[in-house]
């Protein structure tokens, strides 16, 4: 069985870390802000657990297997897309037919994702957080079902052959490319939901979910802890409780990071004022919005700005 790896400055193998080439991950994200990698016919039988410093969008186009997580394991399949988060733990197991697998590379910490048109740009926070300090349990890892894998490989197709053989508007048509890439997921996210991927070993509250789903609609919004109640039918004590355990942190600190994330596009792609973007986003005034900004993110949201520029 034929297996062979493309990527730009790669090279032909099987190994299990050839799906995570550093140096192609490097050199396409310093040149086009993305990396890629395509490995046609990969076998790997056994998982071999490790970590990357990147943003990593594993996407399935053929093949069955398994992704694992420290306990938690998916069964992938043609149409399956991971998104592990910077320096997750984990590992992809194929059956001996093998996959074709595009392992798309991102840093949006350094390399800011191209901005996406509503209602997408909102979403896409939520499966893809743009700064490791939004880290939580609920988004170290996330799964999507793309129901008609062909039309994204074909997106993919391009990305990839635009950066490894780069002419004239290379940049522009890459650009374009994770563009779309990033809407046909946040598509899917809608569509047909996301799967955290959460410790087994815990069972997980199905209201967890649900709450999150109303913050993550409903962020802009004021929101109580007496609503809270009302959706879940919970005590506070036991909520906060439970959520915290759940997720890694408190539930009004979820809703901080949900408006703050979605500051973060709007900061760096219209030139309303802060204070306007701060009532956009939730918040009640400029100063609280950017003294939260600050300690979340460790710059002002006026240096954010600059800094995008």
């Amino acid at each position: 069985m034929a297996k062979t790896s493309h990527s730009s400055g790669g090279q032909s193998t099987d190994h299990p870390l050839a799906l995570y080439d550093a140096e192609t991950s490097s050199q396409g994200l310093k040149r086009f802000g993305v990396g890629i990698r395509y490995c046609e016919g990969y076998v790997n039988l056994t998982p071999s657990l490790h970590a990357i410093s990147t943003v990593l969008i594993s996407f399935i186009v053929r093949g069955r297997g398994s992704h694992v997580m420290g306990d938690t394991v998916y069964e992938e399949s043609g149409g399956s897309l991971g998104i592990t988060y910077y320096d997750e733990v984990h590992a992809i197991a194929t059956e001996p037919e093998g996959m074709d697998i595009y392992n798309i590379f991102v840093d949006p910490e350094r390399f800011p994702l191209p901005l996406l048109p509503p209602p997408f740009r909102d979403v896409l926070h939520v499966i893809l957080p743009q700064h490791r300090a939004f880290r939580t349990l609920r988004n170290r890892a996330v799964h999507l079902d793309i129901r008609d894998p062909q039309p994204l490989a074909a997106v993919a197709k391009r990305m990839c052959r635009e950066i490894e053989d780069p002419r004239d508007g290379a940049a522009a048509i890459v650009a374009a490319c994770l563009r779309i890439f990033l809407i046909e997921c946040c598509r899917a996210a809608i569509a047909n939901g996301f799967h955290p991927a959460l410790p087994t070993a815990r069972a997980h509250p199905v209201w967890i979910d649900r709450l999150c789903r109303h913050i993550d609609h409903q962020f802009a919004e004021p929101l109580s802890l007496d609503e809270f109640q009302k959706l879940t039918g919970l005590s506070a004590g036991h909520l906060c409780r439970t959520f915290k355990r759940h997720t890694g942190q408190r539930v009004f600190d979820y809703v901080i990071d949900r408006r703050l994330q979605a500051a973060m596009p709007r900061l760096r792609g219209t030139d309303a004022k802060i204070r306007t973007i701060a009532l956009e986003c939730g918040f009640n005034d400029a100063s609280y919005f950017s003294r939260r900004f600050q300690e979340r993110l460790g710059l002002s949201p006026s240096d954010y700005r600059r800094g995008m520029e």
